[in-house]
């Protein structure tokens, strides 16, 4: 495919998408698509991260060159290249929840609780943490942060621009901790002198740095990081290192506060209203001398962000690209659930040699393990085991095993019987709605494919679900489908 990505970096907008079109840009080239980048882009910092991937920066792009068009910025001019790249190519946009929002085929939101907030429905949605797009070098260190008994070193890095000029109160407040502290600071060219001359009036072991496009090791090498609440925060949840959030723009309010309440970090304010420096320095004070508190929000925070957000996003405009059409019509099957009288029907549908050949278990079961395995499902409520029936008759099952809070993963057969009337899209599309509507807060729909099974690919593909993991030892392909909540 040939790629077109459209944002901006340097001072005034910071560095966050310039960040996030290298990490896709990364993954594409690696897949063997072309990769081209448009904006304006200030100061080396963006220039050279851009370079590094490597990228073409075009200067005024032909969008119907394009097969994606990917648009990645909070300023007017992305709504004028997404509807100028309207019908001629797949028009994927990345919107941070009002911020950035405009017509797309595609729209990805990476922030944390993203997937659980209303949301005119529309495009195909990728939204939540999983969908976090970092650079390569992070992704292949996830979770590898050592959390050590005694934290002394501590890294801030205020993003890619601090225009709110907030690391020197940042180091103002680890000198009033009273820790012996190794403190290196990120500092800006533009105020390197500033902070030189406050630092020197602290009784804090500061070292100034300059910025630099990729900062995974130098984050490792620290026990602490005090960040802003930007595109750094999901680098350094996947990496697992300990973080004290600021939150230092308006677009930072919802995720700071959603990453909070999830124990992936600490808080130390927003400095857009004024930070609290004295609750600053007892939170300071709390997680530097806490190493298990340290080693909570390390677990947490490999645990909201796995890396592959990236690799997601761009397999997600592989499959949409091939497809660009809508999903099946609504269906008219009965679903009911399971229950001891459907036992022996259950039993001959599964044991079919059809529905063995694509499953992960091929084997047999026995009487005795399915009488068992039927009672225990029956009373799970984190199972429903469903049986699906038209006017002619049983058609098969749909089963929903949660996952996680929010996430359901499915399984279908048809009915041995029944097989070649085209009725896989209907049971999935009945089993969803049956489970909108008993599960509300079901917003992440999973499945698990084997890679040979092509007709389970196919259905799952025409009813919009998208790749999620890639496949595992046992040739299994996870995909992923996103309902929006009502209200």
């Amino acid at each position: 495919m040939r790629i077109l990505i459209h944002c901006h970096g340097g001072r005034a907008v910071g560095m966050g998408h310039v960040a996030r079109a290298a990490a896709l840009a990364e993954v594409a080239l690696g897949r063997g698509h072309q990769v081209d980048v448009s904006g304006t882009f200030e100061g080396e910092l963006a220039t050279d991260r851009l370079r590094s991937v490597p990228v073409d920066m075009v200067a005024d792009p032909r969008l119907a060159d394009y097969d994606v068009v990917h648009v990645d910025t909070y300023l007017p001019d992305g709504d004028e290249v997404a509807e100028r790249a309207a019908g001629v190519a797949l028009v994927s946009n990345l919107e941070d929840g009002e911020f950035g929002r405009r017509p797309a085929d595609l729209v990805v939101d990476p922030n944390l609780g993203a997937e659980r907030s209303p949301r005119h429905t529309g495009p195909v949605l990728l939204r939540g943490s999983r969908w976090a797009l970092l650079r390569r070098s992070v992704t292949e260190r996830h979770g590898q942060a050592r959390i050590r008994a005694e934290a002394r070193r501590v890294l801030v890095v205020m993003g890619g621009t601090d225009t709110l000029g907030v690391t020197g109160e940042v180091l103002d407040a680890l000198a009033a901790t009273g820790r012996d502290l190794a403190v290196t600071a990120i500092a800006q060219p533009a105020s390197r002198e500033r902070l030189e001359r406050a630092a020197a009036g602290l009784d804090l072991a500061v070292e100034l740095v300059p910025p630099r496009p990729d900062l995974t090791e130098l984050m490792l090498d620290h026990d602490l990081v005090v960040s802003a609440s930007g595109t750094a925060v999901w680098e350094l949840c996947c990496l697992g290192v300990p973080a004290a959030l600021v939150c230092v723009s308006d677009n930072q309010q919802a995720g700071y506060a959603r990453v909070l309440d999830r124990g992936a970090a600490v808080g130390l304010g927003d400095a857009v209203a004024g930070l609290d420096h004295d609750a600053a320095v007892a939170t300071l004070r709390r997680v530097l001398d806490d190493a298990e508190l340290r080693g909570q929000l390390s677990a947490a925070g490999a645990r909201l962000v796995d890396g592959l957000g990236a690799w997601r996003v761009v397999r997600s405009w592989e499959q949409l690209v091939v497809r660009r059409e809508g999903h099946p019509a609504a269906p008219d099957l009965v679903m009911r659930p399971a229950d001891g009288a459907d036992a022996d029907m259950l039993l001959r549908w599964r044991n079919d040699a059809g529905t063995r050949a694509g499953s992960h278990e091929r084997s047999e079961i026995l009487p005795e393990q399915h009488l068992a395995w039927l009672a225990t499902t029956v009373d799970d409520p984190d199972r429903h085991l469903l049986v699906a029936a038209d006017d002619a008759g049983d058609v098969g099952t749909v089963r929903w095993d949660r996952v996680a809070d929010g996430e359901w993963e499915v399984s279908i057969t048809v009915a041995p019987e029944r097989r070649g009337q085209s009725l896989g899209g209907r049971l999935l599309s009945s089993g969803e709605d049956w489970l909108a509507d008993h599960e509300p807060a079901a917003n992440t729909l999973l499945a698990s494919v084997r890679e040979d099974n092509v007709p389970s690919l196919r259905l799952f593909d025409s009813a919009g679900y998208l790749p999620d993991l890639p496949p595992g030892e046992d040739g299994s392909l996870r995909l992923v489908r996103q309902r929006v909540p009502t209200g």
